[in-house]
């Protein structure tokens, strides 16, 4: 074919790549993509721009606005028809979802055997053959032996043609655990039957229906009176007969098809079955008043062809302004079993105890299975040992006093119609007992034998009362408690129910909600075994007068439990803790306690507990050392477990200890004015210190033995105390306990002679020459210098180093300071600033005209004790007055 106009053999380019101006308009083309403000710019479209299947786009129209496609015989074949424009909604190939899909002949199982190109069927959740691997898919014969299939996606709708007035409508997730669901449409149907015969009647509804359905209502009317009995035919499917219904159904007869009434007629699968409506002229009136009108009354609106109804029912609420009014229907009650508490079960019908016949709670409404919780909550009360408390509360508990004055027509917590009837109890579906409500029976009743057996204890009945206090014999009302004891018999192992009708059949029968509850009748011990500190690590070094210390670390715990699961187990997360379980004045000394959830139990009553079992810890737990504040001294860390079970309690066992460890990670608190003996920071070796500089050079070094060639005369500081060291740090324990294991040096049970601490306080402004210091401790006696250090005898002196010189010698902290005199041995007390020489008491000192101003503010104490001291010093408080 030769084509016509321009010819162009090369692309249509600008005249420049850079150049805005484009190669053509878009709107100046044919087919493709147009854009339009309006819909009336749109279908002013040209019909040499046309082309089926393009798109144009309308953009300020409005609710117009959108993108519509040139359909072709979507109206017709004329392409300059804009019936045919067609709103572009997307498809399967673009962003949105397939709701739709075209529609299916039947629902099948099996392929059809000979289907012809695009017949399509909706296959069944189990279908077979080639189909087998399908089940709920779409399914469209595209020819050479091959299926194409559509996979079912949430929401997605199809038509089957063979069934009328449904859709299917795809639930769920192919191919489980979704499910097509059958929606029923055009439910009701109208429907003008015709007659000529008032016998035979047709009708033809549009729309039209291929058969008759029990699943749809049939508003029909008929164009004249029947004469007889009568069958319809609907859309030519065949006469079926109507029925009325009277002591069963029987056949319409005369005059009960009526026109320009509308019934409502519903086929039951052989017939249709209609419902005759009462005649108006049937119904009764009050005919004419007595007196000629009623006008002259309440109620004037009232005329002789008013319905009997319309004035009793106004009559009977005046009544009920003017009488009291009788206590609310039994609805409702309490319940509770004291002791009864939550926890999960390990029993149901597909697992359960053995040995014992449990009832699962499974029966429950609200079922439990194996391993579900079951939570005291509502009517839910609990699990409980077996034979244990009662259930008891009260009936109709919700209900408040009445609000009549001064008498209430009935007190609180009462219920109505208690003339009537009886009150019924039922344990585990089976009556057990009953009480009279009749009017012949006004008498209160107990049932419990005073509260020793089940059954209910109310009161008399009782008129409900006018507000002066006259009875109103139509209401009548008790109160009432219920009991179901605990040793009852008809209780069983498991699952148990309770519950009360009030039954005065027919006229009513009132249940009230189920009380549950749960008996575990197991007795077993829980046995704790099996606790090891499956590993340990100490970690650290910290040094005190010559002795090394760990200073953290870490233990792992194992452990094993029996019968935590029979029957029922402990639910919350602390069914197991772990605690540390040393003593001494620094416990607890591992971190805050772990507890565990007890694993599934999986219907396995016997199951055995084992920290380090893969359903609960899966490994040994690890406890760290509290990293500050904590000591060990040849002492235990100590570690065990609490067992809770539902209703057997809780079990304490499993200790295990790792013994003789050394450790003390208390942190420093000493200051230059405190000394709490926790370190050696600003202790002195044993020299004269005449100068200031013999201070800072010769501080303690706390790696040093008080029992080798360099600090043979110290104390010892230890345990936050200054003691004379008579211990072998030696021998007890091992090195992963005791870094000082198999050390000689650190044995101080040979340690003699005299020992010394010395110790600087210091405050370099203000300055001055008085002191008051208070040593705190117990089990010494200070002495003056002249006195020998035998038994529990100390010595304190104090010293002020100088620049150049000594300020002062070493003046005896005992005895009271003379004037001018400042050599070892004179005296530095003075008694206005505290007499001191005991424990505990403020001690004042003074180094007379000599000043702090000398001393870099520095001021020195000595304490010397003899072999024989058996006290301690826990701490030292200076102040420089």
């Amino acid at each position: 074919m030769i084509n016509t106009g321009t010819l162009v053999t090369s692309a249509i380019r600008p005249n420049d790549s850079l150049d805005l101006i484009a190669s053509a308009f878009a709107n100046e083309i044919k087919g493709g993509h147009h854009g339009y403000a309006t819909l009336v710019e749109r279908n002013s479209l040209i019909l040499e721009r046309r082309e089926w299947g393009m798109f144009v786009t309308v953009y300020n129209d409005g609710s117009n606005n959108g993108t519509y496609q040139l359909t072709y015989n979507y109206v017709n074949t004329t392409i300059t028809n804009n019936s045919n424009w067609v709103l572009f909604s997307g498809g399967s190939g673009g962003s949105g979802t397939i709701e739709w899909i075209d529609s299916v002949f039947s629902v099948l199982s099996t392929e059809p055997v000979t289907p012809t190109v695009g017949d399509r069927y909706l296959i069944s959740s189990s279908p077979t053959g080639t189909w087998g691997s399908h089940p709920n898919k779409a399914a469209e014969w595209i020819g050479s032996a091959t299926w194409s299939y559509t996979t079912p996606r949430n929401g997605m709708s199809v038509r089957v043609d063979n069934e009328d007035n449904s859709i299917y409508r795809y639930e769920g997730t192919w191919p489980t655990p979704g499910v097509w669901i059958k929606e029923l449409v055009s439910q009701v149907r109208f429907v003008n039957a015709i007659s000529s015969t008032g016998v035979t009647y047709s009708a033809s509804p549009s729309p039209t229906f291929s058969s008759y359905n029990t699943e749809m209502l049939y508003l029909t009317t008929f164009g004249m009176t029947n004469s007889a009995s009568a069958s319809v035919n609907i859309n030519g499917l065949g006469y079926i007969p109507i029925k009325k219904v009277s002591n069963g159904l029987v056949d319409v007869t005369g005059g009960d098809l009526l026109p320009g009434v509308v019934y409502n007629m519903s086929y039951d699968g052989s017939r249709f079955q209609v419902n005759i409506p009462v005649s108006a002229t049937s119904i009764g009136v009050i005919g004419p008043a007595e007196d000629g009108t009623y006008t002259d009354g309440l109620f004037t609106d009232f005329t002789s062809s008013t319905p009997i109804g319309t004035p009793i029912d106004r009559f009977n609420e005046i009544l009920k302004s003017l009488v009291p009014p009788g206590a609310p229907s039994l609805s409702d009650w309490s319940g509770s079993k004291s002791g009864s508490v939550n926890g999960k079960l390990s029993f149901d019908a597909l697992n359960p105890i053995s040995g014992s016949t449990y009832i699962s709670a499974t029966n429950s409404p609200n079922p439990v299975s194996v391993d579900g919780s079951w939570v005291v909550s509502g009517k839910r009360l609990g699990i409980a040992a077996s034979a244990s408390s009662d259930v008891s509360g009260v009936l109709n508990y919700q209900v408040p006093v009445h609000t009549g004055a001064p008498t209430p027509a009935y007190i609180s917590q009462s219920f109505g119609d208690a003339n009537l009837g009886t009150l019924k109890m039922y344990v585990n579906g089976v009556f057990k007992l009953s009480a009279s409500m009749s009017l012949t029976n006004l008498l209160s009743q107990d049932t419990t034998s005073g509260g020793s057996t089940t059954g209910f204890n109310v009161s008399a009945a009782t008129a409900s009362k006018f507000p002066q206090g006259d009875p109103f014999t139509n209401f009548w009302n008790r109160t009432g408690t219920w009991i179901l004891k605990g040793n009852d018999p008809d209780i069983v192992l498991g699952y148990n129910y309770v519950y009360v009708v009030h039954d005065n059949s027919p006229s009513f029968t009132r249940t009230l909600s189920r009380y549950e509850f749960i008996i575990d009748d197991s007795t077993t011990s829980t046995v704790i075994s099996g606790a090891t500190v499956s590993s340990y690590t100490l970690t650290g070094v910290k040094f005190l007068s010559g002795i090394k210390y760990f200073t953290g670390g870490s233990l792992r715990y194992d452990v094993t439990i029996d019968n935590l699961y029979r029957n029922t187990y402990y639910s919350s997360s602390d069914a197991i803790t772990f605690g540390d379980q040393s003593t001494g004045s620094t416990v607890p000394i591992l971190t805050t306690s772990t507890t565990l959830t007890l694993a599934a139990s999986g219907g396995t009553e016997s199951k055995q507990f084992k920290v380090s079992n893969g359903d609960q810890n899966g490994s040994s737990l690890t406890f760290s050392i509290i990293g500050s504040g904590k000591r060990r001294l040849d002492e235990s860390i100590s570690m065990n477990c609490s067992a809770k079970r539902t209703v057997q309690g809780n079990t304490s066992g499993g200790l295990v200890s790792v013994d003789n460890v050394y450790l003390d990670n208390v942190s420093s608190s000493s200051t230059d004015y405190v000394e709490n003996f926790d370190d050696e920071s600003r202790r002195l070796v044993n020299l004269s210190y005449n100068l200031i500089s013999d201070v800072s050079g010769n501080p303690w070094n706390s790696s040093y033995s008080i029992d080798g060639a360099t600090y043979s005369d110290g104390l010892q500081v230890y345990n936050s105390r200054l003691i004379y060291p008579v211990t072998n740090f030696s021998t007890s324990g091992s090195l992963t306990t005791n870094l000082n294991f198999g050390n000689s040096s650190t044995n101080y049970s040979i340690a003699s002679g005299n020992r010394f601490y010395i110790r600087y306080f210091r405050q370099v402004a203000p300055t001055t020459g008085n002191f008051v210091m208070t040593i705190n401790g117990s089990g010494g006696t200070f002495v003056d210098l002249g006195t020998s250090l035998t038994g529990n005898n100390i010595h304190v002196e104090i010293k002020a180093p100088g620049a150049a010189s000594a300020e002062t010698g070493w003046l005896d902290a005992y005895n009271d300071f003379a004037t001018g005199m400042w050599s070892d041995g004179d005296g530095g007390r003075n008694a206005s600033g505290g007499v001191g020489r005991s424990f505990g008491t403020s001690w004042g000192l003074t180094i007379g005209t000599k000043n702090t101003a000398n001393t870099s503010g520095y001021m020195i104490v000595r304490i010397t004790v003899g072999s024989s001291f058996t006290g301690y010093f826990d701490s030292i408080n200076w102040t420089f007055a």
